[in-house]
């Protein structure tokens, strides 16, 4: 009976078919074109992902800073004093005008600095830069503000946290007067370019009409026609 069993054994394992190394070379060579295939569509979707994902930090960053902008322009109006209401530089960086409590404010784009209000001759002096290695940022630097000859509120330049940029800087802001052709009267442009790193860069374009003007009107609906009866 042992031997038997034995000599079955020996037949089986006769009879069991190997795996050539042909047959491991092709399994490889397959495993091997999938696998670089398969890092391909990784390597893309990854891609694809990184800039949608730095096309909508680039649109929530824009977003942000246009609405403070257009919610500080909107309020733009005349001022006692004989000035422009609103200044734009040549260069079209900044642009200055007072709001409806007769403070003078100041848009542009760069570093903030220290601001301080000199009694004797009415004057700001503006000192260093807060941080030499701080990107460009969106500055609105408020004028001090005065009630008689007393100071109120001294001069602050004001910015967002510098984690709001999601590692974005402003590369370039620029101001224009809208062609009035076009627009309603009292339109500005407002163009904005946002840089990252590794997403690249990002623009934005907005119009603000200013409604605290002397001689603003607001537009009104046309009255629609009286119907005639055909009778």
């Amino acid at each position: 009976m042992k031997k038997r069993r034995i000599i079955r054994k020996l037949q089986m394992l006769r009879n069991r078919s190997g795996v050539t190394m042909v047959e491991l070379i092709v399994v490889f060579a397959l495993i091997s074109m999938f696998i670089a295939l398969s890092s391909q569509v990784i390597t893309s979707s990854l891609n694809v992902y990184a800039k949608i994902q730095g096309i909508d930090y680039g649109r929530q960053v824009s977003d942000t800073l246009m609405n403070k902008i257009v919610g500080e322009l909107s309020g733009a109006q005349n001022n006692s004093l004989d000035e422009d209401a609103i200044t734009i530089e040549t260069d079209q960086t900044a642009i200055t005008f007072w709001d409806e409590s007769g403070s003078r404010i100041r848009i542009t784009s760069g570093k903030p600095k220290h601001y301080s209000y000199n009694d004797d001759d009415e004057t700001e002096q503006a000192g260093a830069d807060y941080d030499t290695d701080m990107s460009r940022q969106l500055i609105i630097h408020y004028y001090v503000t005065k009630s008689g000859s007393k100071v109120v509120y001294q001069p602050v330049d004001w910015t967002f946290d510098e984690n709001m940029y999601q590692g974005y800087e402003i590369e370039s802001l620029k101001f224009s007067k809208a062609d009035e052709a076009v627009y309603p009267p009292n339109m500005y442009c407002v163009e904005l370019i946002l840089n990252h790193p590794s997403y690249g860069r990002y623009a934005a374009t907005r119009y603000v009409e200013c409604y605290n003007f002397e001689g603003y009107e607001e537009p009104t609906e046309p009255t629609p026609e009286t119907p005639t009866d055909p009778t």
